[in-house]
């Protein structure tokens, strides 16, 4: 009988191995098959086993059968194989066999000859075998009655079997060697494969450090000031603060782990709590939790749920089985070590189990899982325990008694470059270069900066920035909306889990629209749960659902997608500013009607854009936004906040059906601000959003007249520096735009060693780019400064091909020093480690300028190659050099510091040969960097 279902159609196990030997048993005649669909799965799929009628109706398998009728479903499937296999026969006239016939003999006068309790084997055992009672069943008949997973078996027909050969014991080290192997081959462990991806990277190499705090509960409180703001820059910055504060007091989740031996680590959808529990299982199995327990079980909790299968002990030796291990070896051992406390118990996804046809079965189901973990708790309580689960749904339901509760944080900046630079480290360089881009256009993309500090959504804004769109910000009402989606039904789609639902999808989208819409009209950032539950009244009224249901859909929205969710105590806010401005400007829809009040308002221009980025035609709102009519509609202030406004929305790349002059008119506007705007910042603000459209602009004209202003606009212009025009075009430029500025730069002869003009190249720059600049390298009659210029650009681009010209230059010694110094600063850039040797030789020619030692200073600091410690030890006791010299020399030992060298430098500390400045530097290097080594010394 094989109970078919998606888990089944999942097991390589089955579908490789088990099968095979079914079907070639079907084939010698020795095997009947009968198919029973237990749960939904696409046997269509499989025709070698889809031609096997099944045990019952197929029309109607059990998922769709009601709860109550289950009991008689099985029992007609019993009688439908009983009938099947015996009855038909024997009617047909069949020729039975020896031991059938011995079977039908002995039917009609027997009694069981033993009844045991045996748990029901789980998806991946082995059978059975139990040594007290060997038996071989030629014919089983009798009853089974059970209840979840245990049955009682009454035996007939028995022939007595020859005594089954116990296995020998499992030897501990050989068994965790070929365990680590097989989680580390596990791809459901070591692997990460989301959203859509189409390759899967590793567990490792993606992880990046998530911190864990101990107070994940609501607070009481939100402050006035945080209640009250309407500046969204300011409500972005207050958070990425908040989040800041938070991290500074946080703690490594190994730390955590160590310290709590039962806790519960909650998160927002998608915060990386499940990659967070599969580095903890492959960092327990490589021996790398140092006094943890080495034998990690992984368990998914939905799974047990679904199976209903609330024994964890037997769960956790069902995780071993299914990894090939005999049952019979590694339960004995499996219940060894967990009364040690030798064992890391695992468990992932406590509010996943929240499934059922019904809201009492979900709830019920919930509580049977956290039962099931109390008691593996009371029954093993030495055994380390961490569970994790999305916070809100936690709180909202019974927590576990006796385990601490930490919650995993957002990334912080620095997290979300690091995340980028893995995601990108493999594959093509043209894919590899895609991660510095995408740091870049994050840095000036602040929304969207925040909103990707959620590991699944960065995950989401890496694979969209790599296949679909590699352009930010013009994309982010898509990206918004993509984000949405992933949390209200994706990321649990994917993964093929199933939860109970009072409202679908598309209603709880409209209900978080009109929630967003309501609360952002009144300039509300949180707001009260006594005013959120009116709106969701009046919304089930409107659906035709009693208003009964209302704390339920509350829980709902506030609990599972993480959308929305309870900031304080009965203090409600989105998941993200950003997300409440999303659901805003969809709210508006095409009617841009609803917006003209608010034209002007820096609480509306983020709703702005996404409407404009959205809509079918944003022709009707630039058109609001360049020409004033006066009713209804806020005027242009002196800072030409709504011109601005319509750049950055035509920026946005919006489809304009009625008027498309628009795409003329603004810019022209835009660059006589540029040029005549009465203050320095409203012409910054015209360049920067000059800069956006010329990143979109199809023909390079806007480019092209932008870059042409910024090379011949004149230092002493106090209204709008080349500086300020340079910076606006490295923050919100392009590749296309800095090899457009590199052509006119060449051409005019103005290349210049601004830091940020360096900034666009280091930015933007290409091998192209860079391949361009090198023959100018050998053009000895340009000006000194252009060809120092040049190196300068080719250091900040990051092309490694242009190292041995560089070097061929730095050894010149009839070149300019100026460019030596250069070459210097760009090979540091470089990371060109074969430059040490020749920097040391600078440092130790008493004929060296002070611009070359300071430089060669500067980059053997940046460099920081700690093996040449002790050659600069010894260049401070150089009698050839001066005291000025040594003690310059010296600072590197801050940078390059080894204990290997403290002796030495104790040793220079009583040398009084050496000046006094120098032997201070010494004694304050050694007070900062000895610590203990020193007082042993």
């Amino acid at each position: 009988m094989l109970l078919l279902d998606a888990d089944f159609f999942a097991s390589s196990f089955i579908l490789d191995q088990a099968l095979p030997l079914l079907f070639k048993a079907v084939e010698q005649g020795t095997l009947r098959i009968f198919p029973v669909l237990v749960g939904p799965c696409q046997l269509e799929l499989y025709p070698e086993i889809a031609r096997y009628h099944p045990a019952h109706d197929s029309s109607r398998p059990l998922w769709i059968t009601a709860p109550q009728r289950r009991e008689e479903w099985w029992a007609q499937v019993a009688q439908t194989i009983h009938t099947a296999a015996f009855v038909s026969d024997e009617q047909n006239g069949k020729q039975f066999s020896h031991a059938e016939k011995i079977a039908s003999e002995q039917k009609a006068n027997v009694r069981p000859r033993k009844q045991q309790n045996i748990r029901q084997p789980g998806l991946f055992d082995q059978p059975l075998v139990t040594s007290s009672f060997p038996v071989t069943l030629d014919h089983p008949q009798g009853t089974v009655i059970g209840e979840h997973n245990t049955v009682t078996i009454s035996f007939y027909n028995t022939t007595p079997a020859a005594p089954v050969a116990s296995e020998p014991p499992l030897q501990l080290d050989d068994f965790l060697a070929v365990y680590r192997e097989k989680l580390h081959d596990d791809p459901e462990i070591a692997k990460l494969q989301i959203l859509g991806m189409r390759e899967p990277l590793s567990v490792s190499d993606l992880y990046v450090r998530v911190r864990l705090h101990d107070d994940p509960r609501p607070h009481s409180r939100l402050d006035h000031e945080q209640q009250q703001l309407r500046d969204p820059l300011m409500a972005l910055q207050q958070r990425q603060a908040w989040v800041e504060r938070r991290s500074s007091s946080s703690m490594d989740p190994t730390e955590a782990v160590k310290r709590h031996r039962s806790c519960v680590i909650v998160g927002d959808p998608g915060a990386g709590k499940t990659t967070l529990l599969k580095r903890l299982a492959l960092s327990a199995i490589d021996r790398a939790l140092e006094d943890m327990p080495v034998l990690p079980i992984y368990i998914k909790l939905h799974k047990i749920a679904r199976k209903k299968q609330f024994d964890l002990y037997a769960a956790s030796v069902d995780v071993l089985v299914a990894y090939g291990f005999s049952r019979a070896q590694v339960t004995p051992l499996l219940e060894e070590r967990m009364k040690a406390g030798d064992v890391l118990l695992l468990l992932d996804a406590l509010d996943e189990t929240v499934v059922g046809e019904t809201s009492q079965a979900a709830e019920e189901s919930y509580r049977q899982v956290h039962e099931a973990i109390l008691n593996i708790k009371r029954r093993f309580h030495r055994v380390p325990v961490v569970v994790t689960a999305r916070k809100v749904g936690y709180f909202q339901r019974g927590q576990l008694p006796g385990f601490t509760e930490l919650e995993i944080l957002d990334f912080l900046p620095k997290d979300i470059e690091e995340f980028i630079g893995k995601w990108f480290s493999h594959g093509s360089e043209e894919r590899q270069a895609l991660g510095p881009r995408l740091t870049a256009a994050l840095k000036n993309s602040p929304r969207i900066a925040t909103l990707v500090a959620n590991p699944l959504l960065l995950s989401l804004l890496a694979i969209t920035y790599e296949h679909d769109d590699p352009t930010l910000p013009e994309s982010r009402a898509d990206l918004y909306k993509r984000c949405v989606d992933t949390l209200l039904s994706r990321w649990d789609a994917d993964r093929f889990i199933s939860r109970h639902h009072i409202l679908n999808r598309e209603d709880r989208k409209q209900l978080l629209q009109q929630v967003a819409w309501h609360f952002h009209q009144q300039g509300l950032r949180y707001f009260s749960k006594r005013d959120l539950r009116p709106l969701v009244g009046d919304f089930l009224e409107s659906l035709g659902k009693p208003p009964t249901l209302m704390e339920a859909v509350l829980q709902e929205i506030a609990g599972e997608e993480g959308l929305l969710r309870e900031q304080a105590d009965e203090v409600y806010g989105f998941l993200h500013l950003t997300i409440q401005e999303y659901f805003v400007a969809v709210f508006a829809n095409e009617d841009v009607n609803l917006l003209l009040p608010y034209l002007g308002s820096p609480w509306w221009e983020e709703i702005v854009l996404l409407f404009a980025g959205q809509v079918r035609d944003a022709s009707a709102l630039l058109t609001h936004l360049v020409t004033y009519r006066g009713v209804d509609e806020v005027p242009e202030d002196i800072f030409s906040t709504k011109l601005i406004l319509a750049g950055r929305c035509l920026a946005a790349r919006p489809r304009l059906r009625t008027d498309r002059s628009l795409r003329d008119t603004i810019p022209q506007r835009l660059f006589q601000l540029l040029e005549e705007g009465p203050y320095a910042l409203v012409r910054k603000h015209a360049a920067e959003v000059l800069t956006e459209i010329a990143r979109t602009d199809p023909d390079g004209s806007i480019a092209g007249k932008l870059l042409s202003y910024a090379l011949t606009t004149l230092e002493d212009d106090t209204l709008l520096s080349q500086d300020m025009l340079f910076e606006a075009l490295s923050s919100f430029g392009s590749e296309q735009l800095a090899s457009h500025l590199l052509h006119l730069s060449l051409e005019q002869h103005a290349l210049t060693a601004s830091p940020f003009f360096l900034d666009i190249f280091s930015r933007y720059g290409t091998a192209d780019m860079a391949s361009r600049l090198l023959p100018l390298l050998d053009d000895t009659q340009a000006d000194s400064w252009f060809r120092t210029n040049v190196v300068s650009l080719l250091g900040v681009m990051g092309d490694r091909s242009v190292v041995p010209t560089l070097h061929r230059l730095l050894r010149d010694t009839q070149q300019d020093e100026m460019l030596q110094a250069a070459c210097i600063k760009s090979l540091a850039m470089l990371k060109d480690v074969s430059i040490v040797p020749v920097l040391l030789a600078v440092l130790a020619d008493p004929r060296t300028s002070r611009t070359l030692l300071s430089t060669s200073i500067t980059a053997l600091a940046q460099i920081r190659d700690r093996s040449i410690v002790a050659d600069v030890v010894q260049l401070l006791s150089d009698p050839f050099l001066s005291e000025e010299v040594r003690r310059e020399i010296s600072r590197l030992l801050d940078v390059l510091y080894e204990e290997s060298v403290l002796a030495h430098l104790v040793s220079l500390l009583h040398d009084s040969s050496l000046g006094a400045g120098l032997r201070a530097r010494i004694a304050s290097l050694l007070v900062r960097r000895g610590g203990q080594p020193l007082k042993k010394t």
